[in-house]
């Protein structure tokens, strides 16, 4: 999965050439690599949380990572960056309380 990731990741960051190759017809493409690239990081996470400890620590040096990255490769660090952005999010999620009515009812 985290080749899959990477991948994903690198083919993104090579698509503006792959649409000046290919013309119009990929654009539908352009949409979904980096997406694609984005939840499979995602799904990498969250295969690995019982590996993972969701601290406020690794939330923080995640976000500086993330901001490293995009700040390095502006026009696709997002991608690369996914997992450290998603590990926060998982900080994020993981520390704030539900309610109980989002935990009764939750259709996500």
């Amino acid at each position: 999965m985290a080749f899959l990731w990477l991948g994903l990741s690198f083919l993104s960051s090579r698509l503006p050439e792959l649409i000046k190759a290919g013309g119009n017809s990929l654009i539908d493409v352009k949409l979904f690599i980096p997406l694609f690239s984005v939840f499979m990081a995602g799904s990498l996470l969250y295969s690995l949380k019982k590996y993972l400890r969701f601290n406020l620590f690794g939330g923080i040096i995640s976000l500086i990572v993330a901001s490293l990255i995009i700040t390095s490769f502006p026009n696709f660090g997002y991608q690369y960056a996914a997992p450290f952005i998603l590990f926060v999010v998982f900080v994020i999620a993981n520390k704030i309380p539900s309610p109980k009515w989002i935990k009764k009812n939750d259709l996500s």
